[in-house]
């Protein structure tokens, strides 16, 4: 087969090309795939604010009204809520730029690596976001910089 007949994704990599019935029944049964998993996502994720939810609403009298600062619930809601939207978000931004690709029967390199830096944004960012919303993690890691800190000084 010549490769005129072929769709180049990189150099070692390439697709022979179908018709658009086909194109369009995988790009469907895909997006049906792709909608049902991330709705299962959703609701899971709801499930676990709502649980938080009730159980910050049954242990508010143990929480002081003279902290600041907000409930374990509360922070892991809003963790959880942001870890769901910014998932949701590269996810369809990602199928977008593939589905594009797909339909448009063309992969220019400058579409394949937008698409590997989306595919790589949110598992670089998670850990930092987790990290960032659990204070031992954090104290842990300033007492860290203060030895290592302390040894230098030594040193």
């Amino acid at each position: 087969m010549n490769e005129t007949n072929q769709m180049k994704v990189t150099k070692f990599c390439s697709l022979f090309s179908m018709n658009y019935i086909i194109r369009a029944l995988i790009l469907t049964v895909g997006t049906s795939r792709d909608t049902f998993l991330v709705g299962v996502m959703l609701v899971t994720s709801a499930y676990m604010v709502i649980i938080l939810f009730r159980h910050q609403r049954q242990c508010k009298h143990l929480h002081s009204l003279s902290h600041l600062r907000a409930s374990p619930e509360k922070r892991a809601t809003q963790t959880i809520l942001l870890l769901v939207v910014f998932f949701v978000v590269m996810y369809w931004v990602d199928f977008i730029i593939s589905s594009s690709a797909v339909l448009l029967w063309k992969y220019d390199p400058v579409t394949l690596s937008v698409q590997k830096f989306v595919m790589n944004v949110y598992p670089t960012i998670t850990p930092l976001v987790q990290i960032s919303s659990d204070n031992r993690i954090i104290n842990m890691l300033k007492d860290m910089q203060s030895v290592c800190h302390h040894i230098l000084k030594k040193l």
